[in-house]
Formats: C-alpha cells, sequence, structure tokens
C-alpha cells in the first residue's frame, strides 16, 4: 500500500506535530507500507527507511515559518497544493494522510485524481484561526462549515484527543474515527542537568514549547512579576521559540522588570528534556485557549515535577486537580498557584509521584502505536479491491 504524507511544517523540527509526524512515518515504514512525504522546504533531513522525503520549491523570502496560521504559512499550503498536484499526475498513490491544514489539498486531489484521503486532526483549524488572527474571528462559521465538509469527505479521521475525536464523529458518516493520543518523550539516559540550569541559584519556575500568543507567554512573566515579590531568588526559564520570539520576549520581561531573573533559551535539545525537566521545581503551562492537549504535557507529568496549567479544554481533559494545580488563566490565579506550590514542597513532590503514575498507566507509546496499525489495517482492508468472488457475491 502506498501513502502520500501531506505534512504542512518545517520538517524536521523540535515541535510537537514534527515530531508526531515523525512517529506516523515511522510506525508506517515498519509496518512495510512505502510512503512518501510531501513538506515544507525548511526543516532537517531525517533518514526514514521505506520513505522518500519530497519539499516544496524553496520561497527566498518566506523564512522561520511559525506553528499556527500566519500569511507564510498560507504562501506555503498553495504552493504545496501545486507541488502535490504535479505528482498525482506523475505518481499513483492509494491513500493521501493529510496533516492539519492539508486536508484542502487532499480534499482537492481526491476530487481531482480519486485518491481517497484520511484526515490526521491536530487541531480544530477554525479554532486555530480565531486564536492566532483575533480579526479573522468573523470568518469562524465559513471555516466550520469547510472543516464539517472536510471530514465528511475522508475515509478516516486520526484525532489526538477526546474532544477532537468528538468533533470528528459529530460529521463522519462512514469514516474510522480513533483517538492517538501523544505521550511522554522522556528518556532516563540523561540524569545529568545542562549546564546552563546548574549554574543558576534558587528555585526554577520553567515552560518548554513554542512561543506563539496563544501559549500564555506574556501572561507567564506577569505572574513571575508578582511571584518574584514573594520569591525574590526565584528564576523563570523558558525553553523554546524562535529567535524572533525570543528577543521579543527578553524585552518585555525587561519592560516589567523581571530580566535579571528570567532565562529564555531558545530551542533546547530534546534529548536532553528529562534533564531540563527534573532541574525545575515547578513546570508552567499557561495556554490561553484550544481544544488539543499540548504534547509537552505528557512529559511534564511523567518527570515527576509538580505542574502548575490553566484550566481550559486543552488540559482539563487530561489533567485534574489530583495530578495538577489547576488555574483561571489570570495573573493572580496563576502566580498564586506558583508560589504556593513553591511554599510546600512535599505537596508537589507528592503530586508529582501521582502525575507520573497516572501518565505511565493512560498514555504509553504502544497503545498509540497500536492504534495506528489497526487504523491502518482496517483502511486497507476498506480500500483493497474485491476479488472475483467477492464482486461475485456482491453481485
Amino acid at each position: 500500500m502506498r501513502v502520500l504524507v501531506l505534512a504542512p511544517q518545517p520538517f524536521f523540527q523540535l515541535r510537537g506535530t514534527p515530531i508526531a509526524t515523525k512517529l506516523l512515518l515511522e510506525r508506517l515504514s515498519e509496518g512495510g507500507y512505502q510512503v512518501d512525504l510531501l513538506t515544507l522546504h525548511e526543516g532537517t533531513d531525517v533518514d526514514l527507511p521505506r520513505c522518500q522525503i519530497h519539499r516544496i520549491p524553496r520561497i527566498p523570502w518566506v523564512k522561520g515559518i511559525p506553528p499556527g496560521f500566519s500569511i507564510k504559512k498560507l504562501i506555503c499550503d498553495v504552493v504545496m497544493l501545486v507541488t502535490a498536484w504535479q505528482l498525482c499526475r506523475k505518481q499513483n498513490w492509494d491513500v493521501i494522510h493529510a496533516i492539519e491544514e492539508s486536508v484542502f489539498i487532499a480534499w482537492l486531489l481526491k476530487k481531482r485524481f480519486g485518491i481517497p484521503y484520511v484526515y490526521d486532526m491536530d487541531s480544530s483549524l477554525p479554532e486555530q484561526l480565531a486564536d492566532t488572527v483575533p480579526v479573522a474571528r468573523s470568518l469562524i462559521p465559513l471555516a466550520q462549515r469547510f472543516e464539517a465538509v472536510m471530514i465528511a469527505g475522508s475515509h478516516g479521521v486520526m484525532t489526538m484527543c477526546k474532544s477532537l475525536e468528538d468533533l470528528a464523529r459529530r460529521y463522519a458518516k462512514d469514516a474510522i474515527v480513533v483517538r492517538v493520543e501523544d505521550f511522554s518523550l522522556l528518556s532516563d539516559a540523561n540524569a545529568e542537568a545542562p549546564a546552563v540550569l546548574e549554574s543558576l541559584d534558587g528555585p526554577i519556575i520553567m515552560y518548554v514549547g513554542n512561543l506563539q500568543s496563544y501559549q500564555g507567554i506574556d501572561l507567564l512573566l506577569d505572574s513571575f512579576a508578582k511571584v518574584q515579590v514573594i520569591h525574590p531568588h526565584a528564576r523563570l526559564v523558558i525553553c523554546g521559540g524562535s529567535p524572533k520570539d525570543v528577543t521579543r520576549y527578553r524585552k518585555y520581561a525587561r519592560y516589567v522588570g523581571i530580566d535579571r531573573r528570567t532565562h529564555l533559551l531558545g530551542v533546547c535539545d530534546l534529548s536532553m528534556l528529562m534533564s531540563y525537566l527534573k532541574r525545575a521545581d515547578v513546570l508552567v503551562s499557561p495556554r490561553l485557549n484550544g481544544r488539543n492537549t499540548p504534547m509537552k504535557i505528557y512529559s511534564y507529568l511523567d518527570s515527576g515535577t509538580p505542574v502548575v496549567a490553566t484550566q481550559i479544554p486543552s488540559h482539563s481533559q487530561v489533567l485534574s486537580d489530583n495530578v495538577a494545580v489547576m488555574v483561571s488563566p489570570n495573573v493572580n490565579s496563576m502566580s498564586e498557584a506558583i508560589s504556593q506550590v513553591l511554599d510546600c514542597p512535599a505537596e508537589g513532590i507528592a503530586m508529582g509521584k501521582r502525575a507520573q503514575q497516572y501518565v505511565r498507566d493512560h498514555f504509553c507509546p504502544d497503545a498509540a502505536l497500536e492504534t495506528i496499525d489497526n487504523f491502518y489495517a482496517e483502511l486497507k482492508m476498506q480500500l483493497r479491491p474485491a476479488t472475483a468472488d467477492e464482486e461475485t457475491v456482491l453481485a
């Protein structure tokens, strides 16, 4: 079975969707599928057996493509459509695996070339549009109608959390709908903390992830300014983000007077993630909205370090007060929760142990990979041509 995977992100980069895409490609390759990947011009090449990587033509003025909706991303999506169209005129695939907004491309390719597609739904596209481009909120009803058409036209939908699964089942008719939840990416191989953290004194409050506006980094910095009044020796460490975003938030930290004890490290080595998270005293996820659970949450829980997260659907469908401190997405609630964890380390340690056991019991890699295997096995049965005997029976 030949599969064309459309990944409208820089590949490979150390962030949520590209990491999940790499795991998918590895699993399909191991399962004996012949896989072609069409992705953006940015990213680092990786060696994937039985997988050929195609990239859209390089666009000289389009660099540093961020997560979420942007003009840069829109330009790349148009170029990806043209490139995919050209590839489908030359080659034949049994199915197209469309990640995020590339489902629109897959829908058009199905109309023209008759190739069925599956929708890898990492987020709700109308919500993502509203999160990243607030002025476009008037277009949400139209975007929701398009989303419903894309789901209904698919042969299967792979979602990554319960709320997205519920959304897919609302519009899917005969499509296969499954939930492939993320899991911890931690490795016990790295016990030694990075030198940049060993040199810091005082308790460490840490955030890991991209620095897009919906992640609530402004909220985190404003909250830390209040925490510093009670805990003047505390440090805030932020791992991740493009150089442009890092520069912007360094300026903001200076503006609110916390720059001397705030450390924006940029992108960190994923293989050292365990060491980073273990070195922290509090892990924070100040995200402001959304329904897809951030991949980092599973690694946060697995580290055993106490977690403070905002009480929004993205978090609450996985987290509870038993395994994390859940707070309203405002400065007072966030700062009070962080201070509470720093004031009561024994309670934080106990919660961290419960969280670690919870994530290992309910979100394991084997379960996610098995779901992918079963999804494609069922899809293969649906798409395979009927044999002569089957055609006689049907007649």
